[in-house]
């Protein structure tokens, strides 16, 4: 232990770090445990560094990392979605007369289609939700109102109408973050 020391002439003593230390004869214990502390913190260090160099060297041994991730790489964004929904709201029912059946089947195929195409953006970390009304036009006023909790910095929502001469439809798509 007292070999790993280096003294010097005027009774400093130099520990494995380089740092200078007064040498006092009574305190020999407390020196030689501060000796095998900074030794086992020198060989930390080279230890670190050997890894690290390593790492560098070897380009299959990784680093590990903090890989808790709170943001999304690809937010939610409402305009792209809402032209989409509104281009396939056109094209499915430029020319569709109301009867309750068909409307009713309509609107699963719909839902799907409008689902399947807001997932091809890959918006990462979130679940959509697709809600959808069709109805027959008969000369009266529709309001459509929807209400849940948000988280204002994450979620975002797309909506989309589409009528002709005898159908109003609207769809809505909600996209709620997933931590």
């Amino acid at each position: 232990m007292a070999a790993s020391l280096k003294s010097s002439k005027r009774g400093n003593v130099k520990d494995p770090a380089g740092r200078q230390r007064k040498f006092v004869t009574n305190q020999a214990n407390k020196q030689s445990e501060e000796a095998l502390t900074h030794t086992a913190d020198a060989a930390a260090v080279k230890r670190k560094v050997t890894k690290k160099a390593e790492c560098a060297v070897n380009p299959t041994i990784v680093e590990p990392t903090s890989s808790y991730q709170l943001e999304s790489l690809r937010r939610f964004r409402e305009d792209p979605v809402t032209s989409r929904i509104d281009s396939i709201l056109s094209n499915k029912l430029a020319d569709v007369e109301y009867d309750s059946d068909v409307c009713r089947s309509l609107i699963v195929t719909l839902t799907d289609d409008i689902l399947a195409m807001v997932k091809q953006f890959e918006f990462d970390r979130y679940k959509f939700i697709v809600s959808m009304y069709i109805g027959e036009k008969k000369k009266q006023d529709v309001l459509i109102v929807s209400q849940g909790l948000w988280d204002i910095e994450r979620d975002g929502w797309a909506s989309a109408s589409f009528e002709n001469y005898s159908v109003y439809a609207t769809a809505s798509v909600y996209a709620l973050y997933v931590a």
